[in-house]
């Protein structure tokens, strides 16, 4: 019977899947790869006509054509080294981070360093269990100086001159990992950097895209949205404020860079801009999904409009209002 025949009979009289007994040398369809796993077979009603050779045969190419696409999609993602500063980190926002760091790429070490005989660093034991984050135990060999970081910066360089990694995310609020982050990126690989709101500027700037954790989940704080009044009854810029100052000033330039003929800029080349400028750019940070959403926010300021595009997708564009 040809395959087309197969196929065809495949369709009308769908076959089951069943697994083998474990093997210790894998099967001969994945090259053996997958050594102790249970081989999958397909097996067709016998209304198909499809004898046990055949049935090999079809489940051959289908196990190699499904173990490509798995493997070619899986190289498609960044493969990144989670390194965390414990000392300097959250261990109640682990899971968010690491579920943001997910989602631009495969997470493939995920390390944690500390004094982990340090009372200060007990609550770490269980989400480093749970979430599979190797502990990495660096004593303070005196007082007042954090051999963490040292021991951080090591592995990182370690890691980078092994030419696995596409990214590096480095976990921590301190700015003793600007340096680091800065060589990685001299190197070409992509950094992300990975801290609260009072992170210093000169670490955030240092990396190409800056995770702030207080837009993982539930905010620690609120940002203040009025002006705050001193006791002298001078009006103080809250934070937000500054925030949109600054967006809008980011805004302004990536539309005079990329505006067209007529005026208009387009919202995703703008995007990347206002992320290359500020690596710590969060549109949730603006209450927003998306830069299009915070666009939207200032009407006074920027007018958008949604245009069809050459292949009949839409492309949001946006001007200063006149």
């Amino acid at each position: 019977m040809k395959l087309e025949s197969l196929r065809e009979a495949a369709e009308q009289n769908l076959p089951t899947l069943s697994h083998d007994e474990p093997t210790s040398a894998g099967s001969e369809s994945d090259g053996g790869k997958f050594s102790g796993a249970a081989p999958l077979r397909v097996i067709f009603p016998a209304s198909c006509g499809v004898s046990s050779a055949q049935s090999l045969s079809l489940y051959s190419q289908f196990s190699e054509k499904e173990n490509k696409k798995f493997m070619k999609d899986l190289d498609k993602h960044k493969k990144i080294a989670v390194l965390i500063d414990a000392d300097n980190a959250q261990h109640t926002k682990l899971k968010l981070i690491l579920d943001e760091l997910s989602t631009h790429g495969h997470i493939v070490v995920k390390r944690a360093y500390g004094d982990w005989s340090s009372e200060y660093l007990k609550n770490w034991r269980t989400p480093l269990n749970e979430l599979a984050v190797q502990p990495v135990q660096q004593f303070a060999y005196t007082v007042g100086k954090n051999a963490t970081d040292a021991a951080m910066i090591i592995d990182a360089m370690d890691l980078l001159y092994s030419d696995k990694f596409d990214a590096f995310a480095l976990v921590s609020s301190d700015s003793d990992f600007t340096r680091l982050a800065a060589r990685l990126r001299e190197s070409e690989v992509f950094v992300f950097g990975v801290g609260q709101e009072k992170t210093p500027a000169s670490f955030r700037n240092s990396c190409d895209r800056f995770i702030l954790t207080e837009n993982l989940g539930s905010s620690d704080s609120g940002d203040v949205s009025e002006p705050v009044e001193s006791e002298k009854g001078i009006q103080v810029i809250s934070s937000e404020q500054e925030r949109n100052s600054q967006i809008i000033s980011l805004l302004r330039m990536g539309w005079k860079t990329y505006q067209d003929e007529a005026g208009w800029a387009n919202v995703a080349a703008v995007g990347s801009f206002v992320k290359r400028s500020k690596p710590d750019f969060d549109p949730r940070s603006y209450g927003a999904a998306k830069i299009t959403e915070i666009i939207s926010q200032f009407n006074h300021t920027f007018e958008v409009k949604r245009c069809t595009g050459k292949g009949g997708g839409v492309i949001v564009v946006f001007k200063p209002v006149a």
